[in-house]
């Protein structure tokens, strides 16, 4: 179970981070509707955080200082949480949550928090549950490779990303649906 939360959470990630360094300047963009930085530090905090982000995706999947991959994990899901609450507290729902990657940029809503609590739930149990498999850290104290890389490995690599293939196209599905009620709404 460790093994498949890890993934999944370095998947989240790693797409986050790609889909952000391919479009670095919409990225900044998006920090800067959000209305919480002075403008002069939107360049400094997007390249920590996407920096933040590759770094949080690396230990996942590698297994190596899973403390500290699943607090920093746990800090970015908090992080993006308190800004989208901030705006939607100020009744700003019109932004897009600059989420990106597998789990879609979408407007901001509190839909949004519930998710990010409940994967901050999954960090915390990361960072607090050791286990063997997909630990790479364990090779180091003597662990034998056949514990840590066997077919439970691959068949749960299988399953996350089975799981996230699901969990992208349910949201895409949502996002048409809205849009096609929207049309329909403005058609009558």
């Amino acid at each position: 179970m460790i093994w498949f939360l890890r993934i999944l959470l370095g998947t989240i990630f790693v797409s986050s981070f790609l889909e952000k360094i391919r479009k670095y300047e919409e990225h900044k963009s998006i920090i800067r509707d959000y209305r919480i930085l002075p403008d002069r530090i939107v360049p400094y905090f997007s390249a920590i955080e996407v920096g933040l982000q590759l770094l949080t995706a690396a230990l996942l999947y590698l297994g190596i200082f899973l403390p500290v991959a699943g607090m920093l994990s746990a800090i970015l899901l908090a992080m993006y949480s308190i800004a989208v609450s901030m705006n939607l507290l100020k009744g700003r729902t019109e932004i897009s949550c600059g989420c990106g990657g597998i789990v879609g940029n979408h407007q901001l809503s509190w839909g949004l928090i519930i998710r990010n609590v409940l994967l901050i739930a999954c960090s915390s149990v990361i960072m607090t549950t050791n286990t063997t498999l997909g630990n790479f850290e364990a090779a180091f104290h003597g662990q034998p490779w056949g514990d840590i890389i066997n077919a439970s490995y691959f068949l749960t690599i299988f399953e996350a990303l089975v799981t996230l293939v699901i969990w992208s196209a349910a949201s895409k599905l949502l996002l048409i649906r809205k849009s096609l009620k929207t049309e329909l709404i403005k058609g009558v």
